[in-house]
């Protein structure tokens, strides 16, 4: 199960890094276009356009900072430790699905076409399985779920 933890941290990781990437380049195709339309336009127009560049520059600055923060959560887990509850860097096994306890990405495939969820400690299923041990059991949507595994 350590081998398949480890992947599922990889798998993680290069999504984040994949939407860190994706946010950079977007940033600063909205940059150019935004300066190119300030040297080409006149008036009104001009301003209006440059001002909805500049919100669209915002706002994937804000998701940017978002992966960044996540991105800076995997970086402080620590996977080395075997892990007997609920925390962040477990992997909880159950009887209904697989959870990794990291950042909310929701399902990541890994080797062998197997899903897991990586969900936050701060989702609703995550603030359930923290501190919970093997045998435990949570309700989500009035469904008994019961861990048969923490690592």
């Amino acid at each position: 199960m350590k081998m398949e933890k480890q992947d599922i941290f990889r798998q993680v990781k290069i999504r984040i890094e994949e939407s860190e990437s994706k946010l950079r380049s977007a940033v600063l195709e909205a940059e150019a276009s935004r300066d190119s339309e300030s040297k080409s336009s006149a008036g009104d127009k001009h301003e209006t356009s440059r001002a909805m560049a500049q919100i669209e520059i915002e706002n994937l600055q804000v998701q940017l900072q978002r992966v960044l923060e996540n991105k800076s959560i995997l970086d402080k887990m620590r996977l080395d430790e075997d892990m007997i509850h609920g925390q962040l860097g477990a992997l909880i096994v159950t009887d209904s699905g697989t959870y990794f306890l990291s950042i909310g990405l929701g399902p990541v495939e890994i080797t062998g076409g197997s899903v897991v969820y990586a969900v936050s400690p701060q989702s609703p299923i995550g603030t359930m399985l923290m501190g919970k041990i093997k045998g435990d059991s949570v309700l989500l949507n009035g469904k008994k779920i019961t861990l048969t595994e923490v690592v």
